[in-house]
């Protein structure tokens, strides 16, 4: 899996905790942001809310003192609800203060650099999973007449000059009409650090019929 991170916050990036090549795990913070203005936002609001639920809270009892008209109090209870979704969206704004890893893996690349300014959907880090590393195949499409998920089969990795075994465990969608051929998906049995995405080679299939 692989993913460019972005973000919906428009700040300054105070910190980035990892360089390109460090791994990080789930829920790790990948960046931190200059986030007094809205956190100040936030306090602000919280603020209100506090002011406008004491507000309501006072006429009520005046309400109950027939000291009010309820369409006052009603005013009052709009207001508090408004406070609170107000507060709600500056809580959202100040959750993207950090960005945080979505799952484990490692980082590819840096698209921004501490003490730059990021934008509203732009791309910050580029970062690739950590787990099992999936095949991806071409093979000709009259292979699927006895080509299943289960198969096992061997890949040599033209990287590391060896060969590492593997299983079929998806048929891609459609045949390509020019070249025949059809995307096979497969997955590498067994734990393989010295293997990294990207890494290419020459699938055999012992089973194959002749």
């Amino acid at each position: 899996m692989e993913s460019s991170l972005s973000t919906q916050l428009g700040a300054l990036v105070r910190e980035i905790t990892v360089r390109a090549g460090e791994a990080f795990d789930k829920n790790d913070v990948l960046i931190r942001f200059d986030c007094r203005v809205q956190e100040a936002a936030l306090k602000k609001v919280q603020a209100e809310l506090k002011g406008s639920r004491k507000n309501l809270e006072v006429k009520r009892q005046l309400v109950g003192m027939n000291a009010l008209s309820t369409l006052e109090m009603e005013l009052a209870d709009a207001e508090v609800s408004k406070m609170e979704a107000e507060v709600a969206s500056a809580s959202a704004v100040a959750s993207f203060c950090e960005l945080r890893a979505p799952f484990a893996g490692k980082v590819v690349e840096w698209k921004i650099r501490p003490h730059e300014s990021s934008t509203p959907g732009q791309s910050l880090l580029d970062v690739v999973a950590s787990g099992e590393l999936e095949v991806e195949l071409m093979v000709s499409s009259r292979w699927l007449n006895w080509l299943k998920p289960g198969i096992s089969f061997s890949m040599n990795i033209a990287e590391m000059s060896r060969d590492y075994p593997a299983v079929v465990t998806k048929l891609g969608a459609k045949v390509d009409a020019v070249s025949q051929t059809v995307k096979v998906y497969g997955r590498l049995v067994g734990h393989h650090p010295d293997l990294m995405p990207g890494m290419s080679g020459e699938a055999s299939f012992a089973d194959r019929p002749q």
